[in-house]
């Protein structure tokens, strides 16, 4: 079998969905499949992108997107399971580690769950950070300076702040953030001491 990796490829949005779908829901049938607009998505937010490609057939898949400077990280690492356990997730990985370093990138940021520490940090050379994460789902906050800081809990009402602007007041607050606005063109904080 040969494997040919391909950077910056030109994406089939129907192609890059299944492999999507068969990488990361291997026991979900066909039929739950969504088809993305891959190919729009990677031009806006990423700054490469790489293929695998055996007899044409589009076999594994990893981008990186970047804040514009020093910082990228590599997102949907993802290979075919009839192909997965033969080094080709590891080129991957690899190659566009080596893309965004040539692209003049200090730092490639990677996020894994633990059952994949051995592939990222023994296969592709990364070391382990702590790192936070905070899901859009997640309703509550919890924010603190010291052991007595006040904690802001539960975004459950909406209103406007000061400005007039549409807010999420967050309830059970002591001399802490009071409303958080959330626009297209800025994020507006309001404090009550």
């Amino acid at each position: 079998m040969t494997v040919e990796l391909q950077v910056k490829f030109p994406v089939d949005d129907a192609a890059l969905s299944v492999l999507h779908h068969r990488a990361f829901s291997p026991d979900c049938p066909d039929a739950d499949l969504v088809l993305r607009p891959w190919a729009s998505r990677l031009e806006r937010h990423s700054l490469t992108w790489v293929g695998a490609f055996s007899s044409g057939q589009l076999i594994g898949f990893v981008h990186a997107v970047w804040d514009g400077g020093i910082h990228a990280f590599i997102l949907d690492t993802a290979v075919h399971p009839d192909f997965q356990r033969l080094g080709i997730g590891r080129g991957l990985v690899l190659a566009v580690t080596a893309e965004a370093f040539k692209a003049g990138c200090e730092w490639v940021h990677v996020d894994y769950e633990a059952g994949l520490a051995g592939f990222y940090e023994n296969a592709c050379g990364f070391r382990s950070t702590s790192a936070g994460l905070r899901s859009a789902g997640e309703t509550s906050l919890l924010f603190s300076r010291h052991a007595d800081a006040p904690t802001a809990t539960t975004a459950s009402t909406r209103g406007k702040n000061g400005l007039g602007m549409p807010c999420q007041v967050i309830t059970r607050v002591s001399r802490a953030l009071v409303a958080a606005t959330n626009s297209k063109d800025r994020t507006c904080l309001s404090w009550r001491s």
